[in-house]
């Protein structure tokens, strides 16, 4: 879950926030995140998604695509699952410019 441009101070702080989160907070999440019946609805609103540098990512955003067809996909290179504490500047600005753009 880390890059090579993660430093030590963000390892650090990443890992010490997520050992201190309880044990049911940790599954609850996970079984969320993987229970099939949420995968399958297609939501026509503006989702953005940044992605770190993970080869797990087909670089196109296709499968959240089919879901959410209104997706504006971004990739942050140097990056790895906590892009918004390794690169916050880059972060930022893709999700200002986003909101920016959204009618309220």
């Amino acid at each position: 879950m880390f890059s090579a441009a993660t430093t030590p101070d963000i390892q650090k702080h990443i890992l010490s926030m997520a050992l201190g989160a309880p044990e049911a907070t940790a599954v609850g999440a996970m079984k969320m995140a993987l229970d099939p019946s949420i995968w399958k609805e297609v939501l026509n609103i503006p989702v953005l998604a940044l992605y770190s540098d993970s080869p797990s990512d087909d670089g196109t955003g296709a499968s959240m695509k089919s879901r959410f067809p209104e997706l504006e996909y971004h990739k942050i290179p140097g990056t790895g699952h906590f892009l918004m504490l390794e690169k916050p500047e880059e972060f930022n600005r893709l999700l200002k410019a986003f909101l920016e753009k959204q009618k309220y």
